[in-house]
């Protein structure tokens, strides 16, 4: 797939986590997948990919970001929350963040 971004985090040469991102509509970047392996999770893993997606898809000229998540997936709203993210819409227990970059 054409600008697809797909980045993946190690701890000591070892797989920790990823992030996967893609064109959603005109400026706006899906951020598609992002997850850290749960044994590493609480220790900064996940805020500096999300910290790098950020910057990364700002660099490259998006303008926004989106990403969904479960509402009782309190760890991942949390970031997200974190980042500056807001939910902009909420269907069947499904959260709609966005972010201006």
């Amino acid at each position: 797939m054409e600008n697809h971004y797909f980045f993946v985090a190690e701890v000591d040469g070892k797989f920790a986590g990823f992030i996967d991102m893609e064109p959603e509509r005109g400026d706006t970047a899906l951020i598609a997948g992002f997850a850290v392996r749960p044994e590493l999770r609480g220790k900064g893993i996940g805020t500096e990919l999300l910290k790098f997606a950020l910057r990364f898809l700002k660099a490259v000229g998006f303008k926004k970001a989106v990403i969904y998540s479960k509402n009782g997936n309190s760890a991942a709203n949390r970031i997200y929350r974190k980042f500056g993210f807001s939910v902009v819409k909420e269907c069947n227990g499904i959260l709609k963040w966005e972010k201006e970059l």
